[in-house]
């Protein structure tokens, strides 16, 4: 019975040992877990004057303030920020890539200068890793912080002092930012970077190459438009940049009530970040209306319908792809395909004996042509019922007239009594004027324009004038704001992944 005793009692401690060794190697396993980037507490959430990150507790509070102190002086004085993180293990088996990320998660260092520099140090692994911002890199080389590494921090970390290689390691960088060509060089880097133009500058590259794009284009365009134009002088129109400004104005103008009341964005919309995308529009309406301009010079600068149809054939081809970047301009293409389509059957020969030459209204003076048309056919040319081709046969030298539809062709009729097409369709001819409180008089009528001969359809009542009337509305939006207060956070910067490592 006794030994029965004795046994339980050895056997409840060996349990009770068993447990207690338990919950103990699993607190300790607890306390020395693998931290992952957003574990690692912000020192800022603590305030602005705070800079070390020490979870574990491995620096004393008596280092860490004083390292804290010293960050304050640096930013103070240099305007770079510095940030120290112990911590027992880290999650990953590359001490670089961690402490990399780490950084630019916290956005170490001013925005605009990019001046931050972060000491990161995993215990329980032997590592060590500066990281430096942009900005710090000439001022603080990789290999002057590996000396730093080896000569302050590996000693005292071989003998587990980690207050003491800490401390010593941010008074050496303490000492070097503090030099007075540091000091000067740190001041110019932030006055600079700060500047509008380095704070801008990709969306200004971006910005840049959309200008040069639309001047190339422009400038392609004006060259084709001089090569393939003839020999009539014509007078130029609105310049196509005044044009293409007045369009970009007028589509600013709508699209500022169009998303202020139809999507209550506008502050979004009108942003600096969105210019080249406005320059891209603009620059599209330009070149549109170039492309415009271009169509109708080369147009204007022929008399002969098959010249301009060849002209603006090799025009439309050599500038195929600009419609895709001035969508626009597709409106044109479409004029010149419609053109083309429409005259090509007036320079069909009268037969196919092969001795019919059209002449080209270019080569020779329209009087002299118009000496081959009767007082009839010249009236239809006047008032365009009617278009002429001439062809002379090479053998014979006889002239052919032939007569197609103008392009006021649907404005007149075969008159009765000559019987060329210049009797213009019913029409109203007014008696007594229409005023906004009575109505007025005509008579419908038709008249030939060449032997002016006429008929009256009837008289009309012509209705009275109605006002325009407008209506205004008048609306008010409002924004409202809200405040609110948080812990400090560090400035913003970014690292290209310079700086050094090492091990003890």
């Amino acid at each position: 019975m006794k030994n029965n005793k004795s046994f339980m009692h050895v056997l409840f401690y060996t349990i009770s040992c068993i447990v207690i060794h338990a919950f103990l190697l699993f607190g300790s396993l607890t306390a020395q877990a693998q931290y992952t980037v957003e574990e690692i507490p912000n020192p800022k959430e603590n305030g602005q004057n705070y800079y070390v990150s020490n979870p574990n507790g491995i620096l004393s509070s008596a280092a860490e303030s004083e390292i804290n102190q010293m960050a304050v002086e640096i930013e103070a004085k240099t305007k770079a920020e510095i940030a120290v993180v112990v911590v027992r293990d880290f999650e990953g088996d590359d001490d670089f890539a961690f402490a990399h990320r780490l950084f630019n998660t916290w956005g170490i260092g001013k925005k605009e200068a990019n001046n931050g520099l972060l000491l990161f140090i995993g215990t329980d692994r032997h590592y060590y890793r500066f990281i430096t911002g942009y900005g710090m890199e000439a001022l603080l080389p990789d290999a002057y912080l590996k000396r730093v590494g080896e000569s302050f921090l590996v000693p005292h970390f071989r003998n587990s002092d980690y207050d003491a290689g800490v401390i010593a390691a941010m008074q050496a960088i303490k000492q070097s930012l503090f030099a007075p060509d540091s000091v000067k060089e740190l001041d110019s880097i932030l006055k600079r970077n700060n500047s509008f133009w380095f704070k801008h500058a990709e969306l200004l590259n971006k910005a840049g190459i959309i200008l040069l794009i639309v001047l190339i284009v422009y400038l392609y365009l004006g060259w084709i438009t001089k090569s393939v134009s003839g020999r009539v002088k014509i007078k130029k129109g609105l310049h196509p940049v005044v044009s293409g400004c007045g369009c970009f104005g007028i589509l600013i103008f709508f699209s500022v009530f169009i998303f202020a009341f139809g999507f209550n964005n506008l502050e979004e919309v009108f942003k600096l970040k969105n210019l080249p995308i406005f320059l891209a529009i603009l620059g599209s309406l330009i070149l549109a209306m170039k492309y415009n301009q271009s169509r109708t010079l080369i147009s204007d600068s022929y008399q002969d319908d098959e010249s301009k149809s060849t002209a603006l054939s090799k025009f439309s081809t050599r500038t195929l792809l600009i419609p895709l970047i001035a969508p626009l301009a597709f409106f044109d293409l479409f004029a010149v395909s419609k053109f083309r389509n429409k005259v090509k059957v007036r320079f069909i020969p009268p037969d196919e004996s092969g001795q019919w030459k059209r002449i080209n209204k270019d080569e020779i003076s329209t009087k002299e042509l118009t000496k081959y048309l009767n007082d009839g056919q010249r009236t239809e040319q006047k008032v365009n019922s009617k278009i002429f081709e001439f062809w002379k046969n090479t053998l014979s030298g006889k002239i052919q007239v032939n007569s197609f539809d103008g392009e006021e062709a649907s404005s007149y009729e075969e008159c009765p009594k000559c019987h060329f097409f210049t009797f213009h369709t019913p029409y109203v001819k007014t008696i007594t004027a229409a005023t906004y409180s009575s109505s007025g008089t005509g008579i419908e009528k038709q008249d030939c324009r060449n032997c002016r001969y006429e008929i009256e359809l009837g008289k009309v009542t012509i209705p009275k004038k109605v006002r325009s009337s407008s209506s205004g509305s008048s609306g008010s939006s409002g924004s409202s704001g809200s405040s609110g207060s948080s812990g400090g956070s560090f400035g913003g910067g970014s690292s290209g992944g310079g700086g050094a490592g090492g091990r003890w």
